[in-house]
């Protein structure tokens, strides 16, 4: 299975990170320039079950893409699926001074000899798409970092 994973530290709590996740409808434009729009289509909450469309631009073409959550753990983690051999996660984890908000994509498939000729096989089929999604991921995870720090927008509301 091919990851690819991002990391970025903001100087927040995690609650004030999971709470602008809950709101992400209301700001998914502001968080990438590429980002088009997001809306709930089953639920309205991160909780397994709910389902969420993402319109954005990826390697010079627009998305409508939809994800299922699959896991929750309140203020820690998301897990979701897209399709089929694309599932994601985030994930929220207290530091010292502050939190590390992580993005993982996860492409491929885990069953054993399949899976690694699969992930062979995408890899080389999507080679410049998974660096574009690589760096559009760790421009999300600085832009939120922006966003969040930023006294604009009550980004430092009482935690």
């Amino acid at each position: 299975m091919i990851e690819l994973r991002a990391s970025t530290f903001i100087d927040l709590p995690p609650g004030r990170i999971w709470r602008w996740l809950e709101t992400l409808p209301d700001h998914y434009t502001a968080w990438h320039p590429d980002h088009i729009g997001c809306r709930w289509l089953r639920g309205g909450s991160f909780t397994p079950g709910a389902e969420m469309e993402f319109v954005e631009t990826l390697h010079g073409k627009t998305h409508r893409l939809r994800a299922r959550v699959t896991g929750v753990e309140q203020e820690r983690s998301i897990d979701y699926r897209m399709f089929p051999g694309l599932k994601g996660r985030f994930e929220i984890t207290k530091s010292e001074t502050g939190s590390i908000f992580t993005a993982v994509i996860y492409v491929g498939v885990t069953t054993p000899v399949i899976g690694n000729l699969t992930d062979w096989v995408l890899g080389a089929f999507l080679e410049g798409r998974l660096e574009d999604l690589a760096k559009h991921q760790a421009e999300e995870g600085e832009n939120l970092k922006e966003i969040l720090e930023s006294p604009v927008g009550n980004a430092r509301e009482p935690t």
